[in-house]
């Protein structure tokens, strides 16, 4: 150095005497030393007129600070003749944006544990919920015996029990698989109807809550809709149930038409009490609810289900939007594309053959199947006339599972435990709205 500010020296510590000939480096900390040497030689070398660099050194008194130096190089022709250099300690900075990256780092890490968690504790209930409610179907069918009325509608209750967690579980895997982004989807063209012939269970679930049930289909629908059928099932059953559980009397009406001829559209409304304004932006985020905790009190369900309508739809290339007014209802609508290669209108018989023989095959096989966890189990299983499974670990329910829970939900007149509602009602067993 041949000139040293007042600044320097109480950022240094060091009289101006012991600066004036030091060589920059000497402040810099050793391990900072030779990352420092080679970016100014490649300034130098290059002829850069203007850095600026970041960089730790070393105070008079041992402390460490952060400093960041622009270096102005000062050239006689060609050749660098000297420089300037402007120093200024962001050590407070520094300090904040490590705090920054650190919190993030720690978010990173624990959003992937969670999701490694959910999908293994998921796993691990799903497989003896199995079990105990293929013992339960046996029990109430008989195979060991008489029951009486008594015991048969206990059993029921244990199988309507069950089948309330296999849908709670099933939403845990879905939304752990979703944020690992390891969901794996089957897009392809379907007729209406494959979409459609849900209503069969979601309408009885809606009238037996006092409600009517109206569908409004549009007469221009494409013969030919694009997407994961079973994955586009999900959504309108978790935004239906959501809507039923919520509106306490009125009805739940599903739309579905043709916005344009790029897309397709449903909208699912109904007449609860609404949604506050100020909530509508949170309701899509997982295990929020609208007091902010992410505990439900009396309701049923753990806060994931319009959060995994919302990632369904998005992985969909779809985006789904919600309006709602308080005191007369709330509405979402779910948009999907339809490919162009796609759009051209077929014949139901041309778009359904892939699905009839999907169909053919499943009517082949001679035993459903349910996962096991030990070989008294499969002994079990294979007694009630079901084929046990290996145990995997991909954390997948089995379809057989997933229309078992289905079935049984609707028949005891409750959704998916787990569907998150969008409409609050004010009877006594349901006063908390959960987005």
């Amino acid at each position: 150095f041949t000139y040293v500010s007042p600044s320097a020296t109480k950022l240094t510590g060091s009289k101006r005497e012991q600066l004036v000939g030091m060589h920059y480096l000497e402040l810099v900390v050793p391990e900072w030393q030779e990352a420092t040497l080679a970016f100014y030689k490649e300034q130098f070398h290059s002829g850069l007129p203007e850095t600026i660099f970041l960089f730790p050194i070393i105070c008079a008194d041992g402390d460490r600070r952060w400093v960041e130096q622009t270096v102005v190089l000062e050239t006689d022709g060609d050749k660098v003749s000297g420089f300037h250099a402007l120093v200024r300690d962001v050590t407070d900075r520094k300090r904040v944006e490590d705090e920054l990256q650190s919190a993030r780092d720690k978010a990173v890490r624990a959003s992937r544990f969670k999701s490694q968690l959910l999908a293994n504790v998921s796993h691990d209930l799903r497989i003896p919920l199995s079990s105990i409610m293929l013992i339960a179907e046996m029990l109430q069918k008989g195979y060991y015996g008489d029951v009486s009325e008594e015991q048969e509608e206990r059993l029921q209750i244990i199988r309507d029990s069950g089948a309330m967690l296999q849908l709670l579980i099933k939403n845990l895997l879905d939304e752990a698989q979703l944020e690992a982004g390891k969901l794996e989807l089957k897009m392809q063209p379907f007729p209406p109807e494959y979409f459609l012939n849900i209503t069969s269970v979601l309408k009885p679930l809606v009238e037996q809550r006092g409600l009517r049930w109206e569908e409004d289909l549009a007469d221009n629908l494409p013969s030919v809709l694009y997407g994961d059928v079973d994955r586009l099932k999900q959504i309108l059953s978790n935004l239906v149930t959501n809507a039923a559980k919520f509106t306490r009397k009125g009805k739940v009406k599903l739309r579905v038409f043709q916005p344009d001829n790029a897309h397709w559209t449903f909208e699912v409304s109904d007449t609860g009490k609404g949604i506050a304004q100020n909530v509508l932006s949170h309701v899509f985020e997982p295990f929020w609810q609208e007091d902010g905790s992410i505990t439900r009190g009396e309701q049923t369900g753990i806060g994931l289900g319009l959060s995994i309508v919302k990632q369904l739809t998005t992985c969909m290339d779809g985006s789904i939007t919600v309006d709602s007014i308080e005191g007369e209802g709330t509405t979402f609508t779910a948009t999907f594309p339809i490919p162009d290669a796609y759009r051209q209108q077929k014949t139901e018989e041309q778009v359904a053959e892939p699905f009839v023989e999907a169909d053919a095959e499943i009517t082949q096989t001679s035993k459903p199947t349910l996962p096991i966890p030990d070989e008294a189990d499969a002994e079990l299983l294979e007694e009630g006339g079901r084929e046990p499974l290996n145990q995997s670990t991909d954390g997948v329910p089995s379809e057989a599972e997933e229309s078992a829970a289905a079935k049984s939900s609707a028949e005891v007149s409750t959704e998916d435990a787990d569907e998150e509602p969008t409409q609050p009602p004010t009877s006594d067993d349901e006063k908390s709205q959960n987005a």
